[in-house]
């Protein structure tokens, strides 16, 4: 009886740690997907650069789900293990504009906007939960709880010869290395990056975590959550939470291993 309801909670627990990982499994894939290319091309664009969609998403975009249909977007994957990455933006003016940033379990920890900042905000410094350095004067930190960041500019548009404006606010929402940045954000031109050939393109990434399989999917959030300097999530949760979650991660070493 005892050996039964022990082995129900550990399944119990290997569920919840399913749920818990599975947004940043999800994520990681569509990191790689999105950014095998050699330079930035529709909305791919290597690690640390942006990607601009020029014309609104329609039925055949499969990246990722639910995209606006009356908004252009600017896409970047970050990798800030190394250095932080520089963020500038222009003066948008009276427009709707946003620019969240994910963390690796795609929760969004900042979210500079015209609700929030007004015209125009930063430059930014996005830098991972452990970097120490000084932050440059006229830069504002922000302090991601992850290594992997995704930031999705949005920009309100009309659509027909607004876009046309908007292709040129897009252009100036740039990242720049900080060992790159000089202050001003045109003189940094990044080059081509090596692309993986082992990375799958075609299939979503939806689709590719689910290839996975349950254990499989424990085993690879693992090894995921492993690469992330903040793995329980990095925010300011109560004791509680931050208990719980060591639990999952406890269950996903379990479960991959096959424990259950």
């Amino acid at each position: 009886m005892t050996l039964s309801k022990n082995r129900s909670r550990l399944e119990d627990l290997a569920t919840q740690a399913w749920i818990f990982g599975y947004p940043l499994l999800i994520a990681a894939v569509s990191r790689d997907v999105m950014t095998a290319v050699p330079s930035p091309v529709a909305m791919k664009a290597p690690l640390n650069q942006f990607a601009y969609a020029r014309t609104t998403p329609d039925a055949t975009f499969t990246d990722v789900v639910s995209p606006n249909a009356d908004t252009l977007y600017s896409s970047g994957w970050l990798d800030v293990s190394t250095e932080p990455q520089v963020l500038s933006l222009p003066d948008f003016g009276t427009r709707y504009w946003l620019v969240p940033i994910l963390d690796a379990w795609s929760d969004v920890f900042t979210v500079p906007g015209s609700r929030t900042v007004g015209r125009t905000g930063g430059p930014y410094l996005v830098a991972g939960p452990n970097w120490k350095g000084n932050v440059p004067k006229g830069l504002t930190l922000l302090r991601s709880p992850t290594a992997m960041n995704w930031i999705v500019a949005r920009y309100a548009t009309s659509g027909g010869t607004d876009l046309a404006e908007v292709h040129s606010l897009q252009d100036r929402t740039r990242l720049t290395p900080l060992s790159e940045w000089t202050g001003d954000p045109q003189d940094y031109t990044p080059g081509e990056m090596p692309v993986n050939p082992a990375v799958d393109t075609r299939t979503p990434p939806v689709d590719q975590v689910a290839r996975h399989g349950r254990r499989g999917i424990l085993h690879q959030t693992r090894r995921t959550s492993r690469r992330q300097s903040s793995a329980s999530g990095g925010h300011r949760d109560d004791e509680t939470t931050v208990r719980h979650r060591n639990r999952l991660l406890l269950a996903l070493e379990v479960a991959s291993a096959g424990g259950t």
